[in-house]
């Protein structure tokens, strides 16, 4: 029995890191494209070729840029800690659980 209960509740742990995974992948896609960053990229670079104008931008421009940013500031701390749970919990749980 003991041995039924630690294999679904490793299969449990495997299925949950790929959702959050997968989560993880979906939510940064949406970014990406919720906020324009190809864009912004494409815009940075055509202006970088053309000698880096930047008496054009629009302070509009710049406070959607810095919300932005902090927005993908607080995303990453997200990711990092649970980059660190990942590390911390749920890969030495398998380990654990494969060497049993």
């Amino acid at each position: 029995v003991a041995a039924s209960i630690s294999a679904m509740c490793q299969y449990s742990i495997q299925g949950l890191d790929e959702e959050a995974q997968n989560l993880g992948t979906t939510v940064g896609t949406w970014f990406m494209e919720d906020r324009n960053v190809n864009d912004w990229n494409k815009s940075a670079a055509a202006e970088q070729q053309q000698g880096g104008n930047h008496e054009d931008n629009k302070k509009e421009d710049l406070a959607l840029l810095d919300a932005t940013l902090e927005e993908m500031a607080y995303l990453c701390q997200v990711i990092s800690r649970y980059s660190t749970f990942h590390s911390t919990t749920i890969i030495p749980h398998l380990q654990e659980q494969s060497s049993s």
